[in-house]
């Protein structure tokens, strides 16, 4: 495996004997760090959980788990050793360290380039690649750029991750993308992804595959839990609720912690936003959104809409008006805030507690 970045390749070697240019990019040299330690033979690592649902948390991983992670992927998506990858995703967290170990298990060159939302913008339509990871605000603005949307649509293989795609981003992907791509499902505790879910082309599937390996379940609540090798054989107990489809494979619904009670009506909020996501796309408002719950005297919690704001001038009462016509009486939001931007993660996840907090509780 080689590092490319920019003109240089940094070979195994270099990397084993840490003779890399110590003043290369700070992200360069965390990945560079990273590859040097897994070439000696380190045996546990530390990841961070994102801190989309809470305070990010450290997790400590062992070597043998990062690499039935990788070698599922990788043979999985067929990747071989004279396939090239691009790693456009922070280091720091466990979806961009996966991709590393995917290209040193493949011994696949991997070119590295600085987390942007265009990952291609200052890369040569020359470079050929085979593989990628992305978050969807990254795919986004690539099908949206010719130069990035026909590098895209060259490779083998392209996974997205990290947030849930929009409704729009969904029908851009079908519109534009015909390379094979992939929704995964997966946590810093299960090492990354445990499931895939094709998104385009004629075998679109609503439901995620889980690999050979992983045994999957539900609990009371019908949440998932997951035991496989990558977990050391340990059942890991998740709040995401799911309809299994098969011993393999499930359709997610949406988080425990998002059912709300409002009026004595227990509403899935991931069903809400479902359902306003249409509403939106055929209004021609892109703008990024969620609906969540606060505290009501009356209904004891109601159901709020939050809309980032953009380029284009949205009229909220308006808004509140058409979308009270078109959803269920009870999905209906109460009210519509528009929030000048979203707190977010480093990964981009929206922080929907932290923007609620900041909202409703603005600081002084």
């Amino acid at each position: 495996m080689n590092i490319l970045f920019q003109n240089q390749k940094i070979d195994q070697n270099t990397i084993l004997n840490k003779d890399w240019d110590q003043q290369l990019p700070s992200f360069l040299n965390s990945a560079l760090e990273f590859c040097h330690d897994w070439y000696n033979g380190k045996k546990e690592f530390t990841l961070h959980t994102s801190g989309s649902t809470g305070t990010p948390k450290p997790i400590q991983l062992k070597r043998e788990q990062l690499e039935i992670s990788a070698t599922n992927t990788v043979n999985v998506l067929n990747l071989q050793a004279t396939d090239h990858a691009l790693l456009c995703m922070n280091t720091d967290f466990v979806a961009g360290k996966m991709m590393l170990v995917r290209a040193m298990v493949a011994d696949m060159d991997i070119t590295i380039v600085q987390p942007t939302k265009n990952p291609f913008e200052n890369l040569s339509e020359a470079i050929h690649f085979d593989f990628t990871a992305m978050i969807p605000m990254q795919i986004e603005a690539c099908l949206n750029d010719s130069k990035a949307s026909k590098a895209l649509n060259q490779m083998k293989a392209i996974l997205i991750g990290g947030a849930p795609l929009t409704y729009a981003q969904i029908e851009l992907c079908n519109e534009k993308l015909t390379a094979p791509t992939f929704l995964t499902y997966g946590m810093t505790e299960t090492v990354s992804h445990i499931a895939l879910k094709v998104i385009n082309g004629e075998d679109i599937k609503e439901d995620f595959k889980v690999f050979d390996d992983v045994e999957i379940g539900v609990d009371e609540r019908e949440c998932l839990h997951i035991k496989a090798p990558v977990t050391l054989d340990q059942k890991i107990q998740t709040n995401d609720i799911v309809k299994l489809t098969s011993d393999k494979s499930f359709i997610w619904l949406g988080r425990a912690d998002n059912i709300v009670n409002s009026g004595g009506i227990k509403i899935q909020i991931e069903e809400v936003e479902k359902e306003m996501a249409v509403i939106l796309f055929d209004l021609d408002i892109p703008n990024p959104f969620f609906i969540t719950a606060i505290e009501d005297e009356v209904l004891g919690e109601k159901i709020i809409g939050l809309i980032e704001e953009g380029d284009r001038e949205i009229h909220s009462d308006q808004l509140l008006e058409k979308l009270k016509t078109r959803l269920p009486k009870y999905h209906a939001p109460k009210e519509l805030y528009l929030v000048s931007a979203f707190e977010r993660t480093p990964t981009h996840k929206i922080q929907r507690k932290q923007t609620v907090d900041k909202l409703i509780k603005p600081s002084n």
